[in-house]
């Protein structure tokens, strides 16, 4: 409608109802096609990304399924990150509680023990606002999961039982939102061991969303617990490839399938960039000791468990043994061992 006038993007910001505007071209030259595409903020009168993808057209719907999901990934990461600037602006009684849960996954995916009371404070509000918000209780969840998982509590069962019922919650409230399903999936991995649930639920999160990079990166966590770890390396090559500015923890996730495989220097380029961007994250120096020990890298292996004792009291042999969910009791035996062998105490 717009393409061959003058009009300008705040004029058409304005007509639509729109916060954004995206727009591109798409130009072939023989057997090869190049589509550019930028993301605009017409309100503040900025570009706020722009890319270019040059492609071979030996299978066209290969090319345009490939970067249309770079393109919607991307364009939703810039949205996210500039609400979520917009918002730390906004007095806490006129942020409404998709503002909040925005803010809280913000928070919550940088996995440390002070973003986690951030996103907790956030959701409190999302869900006293707006009791009936399904997401609010799935990030919730993930909030739990994140801190049972990581063993920063003494009693990690009752987070994931707490994990558990935030994501039936979600689930109950929207059974359309893909993150209550995949909250689901992850609970029924640490709360009940129940890989076939966990996988039912990861896929379900796939199907009701299969364009996003997160439920990807999500699935690709939950398959090496369940002994399917090549298929978890298919599933994060998928989501680096859907959204190439990806959250930090799915380095974590491909680094704990590469170490399943025992593909040693690869998990540790992926784990050392872990520990680099989530300093709080104690998985991240767990896996990395992992990798370290069994390269025989000793002395850097003992460092990061220090590191990692001296950061958290309560990740220890003893608390592994009870609840890692790995489906195959050699991936645990041999975490395990690598830890203890770095000086990780019962």
């Amino acid at each position: 409608t717009y393409r061959d006038t003058a009009t300008t993007v705040e004029a058409v910001a304005r007509e639509l109802g729109v916060q954004y505007i995206a727009e591109g071209s798409v130009r072939r030259a023989g057997n090869r096609i190049r589509v550019t595409a930028r993301l605009m903020d017409p309100w503040a009168g900025n570009e706020l990304w722009a890319e270019r993808y040059d492609r071979e057209l030996t299978d066209i719907f290969e090319v345009q399924d490939e970067i249309t999901a770079v393109i919607v990934n991307t364009l939703a990461g810039q949205i996210t990150r500039q609400h979520y600037k917009r918002i730390l602006t906004k007095s806490t009684d006129t942020i409404h509680a998709y503002d909040h849960v925005l803010k809280a996954t913000e928070h919550a995916l940088r996995v440390s023990p002070d973003d986690r009371d951030i996103a907790r404070a956030e959701l409190e509000k999302a869900i006293a606002a707006d009791p009936g918000f399904a997401r609010a209780h799935a990030i919730l969840a993930l909030t739990y999961l994140t801190e049972g998982n990581n063993f920063w509590v003494a009693d990690p069962a009752a987070s994931f039982r707490q994990a558990f019922e935030a994501a039936r919650t979600a689930v109950a409230t929207d059974i359309r939102d893909p993150w209550g399903h995949a909250m689901l999936g992850i609970a029924e991995l640490w709360h009940n061991r129940a890989h076939d649930r966990a996988l039912n639920g990861m896929q379900r999160a796939v199907e009701l969303n299969p364009g996003n990079a997160y439920f990807r990166g999500l699935y690709a966590y939950v398959l090496p617990f369940a002994g399917q770890a090549e298929k978890a390396l298919e599933e994060i090559d998928t989501a680096f490839r859907m959204n190439p500015h990806f959250p930090a923890v799915f380095l974590g996730f491909r680094g704990r399938a590469l170490l399943v495989l025992r593909r040693l220097d690869e998990a540790l380029t992926s784990l050392q960039q872990l520990v680099t961007q989530t300093p709080g994250h104690s998985n991240a120096l767990s896996l990395v000791a992992v990798a370290y020990v069994a390269l025989g890298r000793m002395d850097e292996a003992r460092d990061a468990v220090a590191t990692l004792c001296a950061s958290n009291p309560h990740y220890n042999l003893t608390t592994l043994r009870q609840h890692l969910p790995f489906t195959n009791p050699d991936d645990t035996a041999f975490i395990v061992d690598a830890l203890a062998s770095a000086g990780l105490p019962e």
